[in-house]
């Protein structure tokens, strides 16, 4: 029976598997192989010492998917020739020297009542609740003087953090290390550059330079700098360009117009629980209020059928066709907006709320979702978003013609327009 894995292993993976420290906290960047260095501990451990151990992820979900499920994980780690039986319903191996393996997700905590473990792997501490250790690990741990090891990339100065400065604190009885990308060189400077690309700096700095960011997940910074004057009535001449989110039953229909002139939001309008016939109505009479308005509005299942309506009755109307991707790509200009005060905007209650609170969240996979908090709407910045989405830095100068971009026009007509320039 193999107890040393032939697995190839990075020197921080190597400093913890050689500590006998009963308490370790790995604060490491994404791919830095933190799961994999905790598998090979409870590998080892429940070879050595025939006994329960546990692996604990943030939901059950993500231990099924991500330890379970993938190839490179579990089963790669525990070699058939040890495995006596795997019950995939509750995540658990019982190994022929009797030791048991659980996986179980920390949102379903009364499950985590059953046999006392000797070791435990707390993963992804840092969106894990801080009652799991205090009241639920730490009282079975010190009892039996079993081990835990703490893994996770940071999220806020919360108490992943806590644990953290303890460790550093306590040198004598706990391992720790902090692992940056630069520091690990685990990832090539191709990788790094490709992921850059795909984030907000301030993720970036959090999930792969490890640090502890005060605000954490909130997109939108300098909010309050950029609110400035009233809405304003529509004047003669000038252009305007309006995002309209749509929203049907309890969610909100959100109509946002800038003055092209000054880059100042000089339109809002937000409501719910209204006919699709009256919205429609309503959106066509603001467009022609503000000098037949361009609108940008998000192209759907829902939005397609009222954007060709729109159309017949003569409203300027372009799709915008939301995907992961482009729907980073107006958010993150939206916040480069607000933060550098290339627009204004009046004291909206409705709007300051949804900014403050928007923000993202990175799973355990690497994938970026924007949006808001679980219950909360985000009408107000998306169809912000989708007006900003053709503004420029400076305002247009008295008499200049509007140039957009669609993605969605066809390249011969497409006007290039660098949206930051």
């Amino acid at each position: 029976m193999e107890i040393e894995k032939t697995t190839q292993i990075h020197k921080w993976q190597q400093k913890h598997l050689s500590s006998d420290k009963k308490l370790q906290v790995l604060n490491w960047h994404r791919k830095a192989r933190k799961t994999f260095t905790g598998l090979l501990k409870v590998y080892r451990e429940a070879l050595l010492h025939p006994n329960t151990y546990w692996i604990i992820e943030p939901t059950y979900k993500l231990a099924k998917t991500t330890v379970w499920n993938d190839p490179t994980m579990l089963f790669t780690v525990f070699d058939e020739e040890v495995i006596a039986k795997r019950n995939e319903t509750d995540l658990s191996l019982k190994l022929i020297n009797n030791s048991w393996i659980y996986l179980y997700g920390a949102d379903k905590p009364d499950y985590l009542r059953g046999p006392n473990p000797k070791g435990v792997i707390i993963d992804e501490y840092a969106v894990q609740k801080r009652e799991l250790w205090e009241q639920i690990v730490a009282p079975i741990i010190f009892s039996n003087q079993g081990w835990t090891w703490f893994l996770f990339t940071p999220k806020g100065k919360n108490h992943a953090y806590q644990i953290l400065q303890q460790a550093k604190e306590n040198p004598d009885i706990w391992e720790f290390t902090e692992l940056s990308v630069d520091k690990s060189g685990l990832l090539t400077k191709k990788q790094i550059e490709e992921i850059k690309k795909t984030l907000p700096m301030s993720a970036y700095q959090q999930e792969f330079e490890c640090k502890f960011l005060e605000g954490e997940g909130v997109l939108f910074r300098k909010i309050e700098e950029a609110i400035s004057g009233e809405l304003q009535p529509p004047k003669k001449g000038e252009t305007y360009i309006l995002g309209i989110d749509l929203g049907r039953k309890k969610d909100y229909t959100a109509i946002f117009g800038f003055n092209r002139y000054t880059n100042h939001l000089d339109v809002f309008d937000r409501f719910n629980i209204i006919d699709w016939s009256l919205q429609k109505q309503r959106i066509k009479e603001i467009a022609k209020q503000y000098n037949d308005a361009l609108c940008i509005v998000e192209a759907n299942s829902m939005g397609d059928p009222i954007i060709e309506d729109l159309r017949r009755e003569g409203v300027n109307v372009y799709p915008f066709t939301t995907t992961a991707h482009s729907k980073k790509d107006i958010i993150e200009k939206l916040s480069i907006f607000i933060e550098n005060k290339y627009i204004t905007y009046p004291n909206i209650p409705e709007l300051i709320d949804e900014l403050s609170g928007f923000g993202y969240e990175i799973s355990k996979l690497g994938n970026v979702r924007y949006g808001a908090p679980e219950g909360q709407h985000d009408d107000c910045v998306m169809a912000m978003a989708l007006a900003v989405s053709q503004l420029r830095k400076e305002p247009l100068i008295k008499q200049e013609i509007p140039k957009y971009q669609f993605d969605w026009i066809k390249p011969e007509k497409q006007i290039k327009l660098d949206p930051y320039e």
